[in-house]
């Protein structure tokens, strides 16, 4: 009788899925909509063709756009918290550490943008 739960555990999997389901089959559907209708969309990677183009974009983006301005306003965030502190050493010296790891942070992220710009560089031939 393994029928019956086999069964069940499928009815569970499309219940838990049907949105899933549902967007695929939407997806599907627009994308033979478009090829009847003949639609062209533009590259949206206009800059880049290849992978490793594309993963320099999108770690530049995310250490540029994300991470640096995160640990710049962890590093805001630090000095407020150290000035406020006043004569609590507990409270001054998290500031402080938090303040060390904000900059390790800053060097960190400023380290792998020069890693990875050297290592696609390397991998593609640019100069």
């Amino acid at each position: 009788m393994l029928y019956p739960q086999f069964f069940k555990k499928i009815s569970l999997f499309i219940q838990k899925s049907k949105y899933a389901i549902i967007a695929l089959a939407c997806f599907l559907f627009i994308e033979k909509v478009g090829a009847a209708v003949n639609i062209t969309v533009d590259n949206p990677l206009a800059p880049t063709d290849s992978i490793e183009g594309l993963l320099q974009q999108v770690l530049n983006y995310f250490l540029t756009f994300l991470a640096a301005p995160l640990m710049i306003i962890v590093l805001i965030i630090a000095g407020i918290r150290y000035l406020t502190a006043g004569a609590n050493q507990t409270r001054a010296q998290s500031a402080k550490n938090m303040m060390k790891w904000a900059l390790i942070g800053i060097v960190l992220i400023v380290g792998a943008l020069a890693i990875v710009n050297t290592v696609v560089s390397l991998i593609t031939g640019a100069q």
